[in-house]
């Protein structure tokens, strides 16, 4: 079976809607996951919290600042995996939209127990042997929607999968660009809240047509690969 060893980094990514409303604005949470990259590794996930994105606006890491340091990125910042794939693995992606800044850590948790609950549930053996067996149809269906607590406001604005044949990156030392397409899990509506003085609140109102439908595409994430080995 063929080897690489790979280092996979953030390159740039850019949304049609970012799930903020109106009124609320939240912070992006980016998810990416490395699904049977060799045997003996089930899954690998990497979190990116803290992104400000903006509508139709390209966010390039080469040049933004990193929430946790409020200062550019530095190159080994922006790396995600460094890991060998063995023949190929597939690549998962969830792009969320988190308003409360606290729910966060919340929304990791479900996010990693959420993700891989049914496919792992699949299979059984041992793991060396399924890395070319994953089928397409069980990848596409686990990558739905993760339940979360409506008190979080937490939007799942996009989701993301591809497979990546190690046959199609480029030779040691080299680098290529693979994108992966966003597609909207749930209907996305712009709502706003208005105030309702009588009862001294605020109402959230909701558009009747949706901004984006499920299904619809939303963007893409740019992820650049480099062959070490």
């Amino acid at each position: 079976m063929s080897t690489k060893l790979v280092e996979i980094s953030l390159d740039s990514i850019k949304v049609v809607e970012d799930g903020d409303s109106v009124k609320l604005k939240g912070t992006n949470v980016l998810s990416v996951s490395l699904l049977f990259p060799a045997p003996g590794k089930q899954e690998i996930t990497k979190i990116v919290p803290g992104l400000d994105l903006r509508r139709n606006t390209l966010y390039d890491f080469k040049n933004a600042k990193n929430p946790r340091t409020g200062k550019k990125y530095v190159e080994f910042e922006r790396i995600l995996f460094k890991e060998e794939i063995h023949s190929e693995c597939w690549i998962l992606i969830y792009l969320s939209d988190v308003v409360k800044r606290n729910a966060v850590d919340k929304f990791m948790g479900k996010l990693i127990k959420g993700l891989y609950k049914t496919t792992l549930g699949v299979f059984t053996g041992n793991i060396s042997n399924l890395l070319l067996k994953i089928p397409d149809d069980i990848i596409i269906a686990e990558i739905d929607d993760i339940e979360t607590d409506p008190d979080d406001i937490i939007l799942m604005v996009g989701k993301a999968y591809g497979k990546v044949k190690i046959d199609y990156l480029p030779d040691d030392g080299s680098t290529k660009t693979i994108d992966f397409g966003f597609k909207v899990p749930k209907n996305i509506y712009r709502s706003k809240r208005i105030p309702d003085f009588k009862n001294m609140r605020w109402i959230k109102e909701t558009e009747k047509n949706p901004v984006l439908a499920a299904g619809a595409d939303n963007g893409k994430l740019s992820l650049n690969f480099r062959s070490l080995s």
